[in-house]
């Protein structure tokens, strides 16, 4: 793959890694480890190709995937207090779904400000704002927040196979039903930081 874009810092200035060396003993070629990739440098600073370094990659305990099925049991939705984070375009579909005059009436009766973030409100047992206790259903699923949609791939979540095990232990469904590729695991973790 060949470009003739200019590299913001080259050789010297590399503050991407200290793995900087040459690539051959007269190439006169240079290089530079970024984010697992080399990228290699003509005398003029010029990128002249750049291929993965596979030994450079740390690939995730969870490579192979991991398995969830949502049994619907909402469990996730109750039990000890906590956060369910939600921003402004969330909190403008959940009052559209529940037929709020506005955004901040809908925030006034459902939601907290923590810091400089918002959340959802709780009921004094932790249980979700939006738990139906009797159905054991969400009122607002279609509209749940992203941090409710990613469950249970959150980063915290997956750290360790033991950080996994201990989710398996209070959900029903991780570690059980569908395999969902490592793409995809990615993909919902990087939805919201847990």
């Amino acid at each position: 793959m060949s470009t003739s874009r200019r590299l913001r810092s080259v050789w010297d200035g590399c503050p991407a890694s200290p793995r900087v060396g040459l690539s051959g003993i007269d190439s006169g070629r240079r290089e530079c480890y970024v984010s697992g990739r080399c990228v290699r440098f003509n005398s003029m600073g010029l990128i002249q190709r750049q291929e993965k370094m596979s030994e450079n990659v740390v690939k995730p305990w969870y490579t192979e995937g991991l398995r969830f099925a949502c049994t619907g049991c909402g469990d996730c939705c109750t039990g000890a207090p906590g956060y369910v984070w939600v921003n402004q375009e969330e909190i403008s579909a959940l009052s559209a779904v529940l037929g709020c005059e506005s955004t901040a009436e809908f925030e006034q009766l459902y939601v907290r400000n923590i810091g400089m973030r918002k959340s959802l409100r709780e009921f004094p047992n932790g249980d979700c704002v939006f738990f139906d206790s009797q159905n054991r259903r969400c009122k607002v699923y279609e509209a749940r927040p992203r941090q409710c949609r990613s469950w249970p791939f959150w980063g915290s979540n997956l750290r360790s196979p033991q950080d996994w095990e201990r989710t398996c232990e209070v959900c029903r469904g991780s570690g059980k039903g569908r395999l969902f590729s490592r793409d995809e695991i990615e993909s919902l973790r990087a939805v919201i930081r847990i």
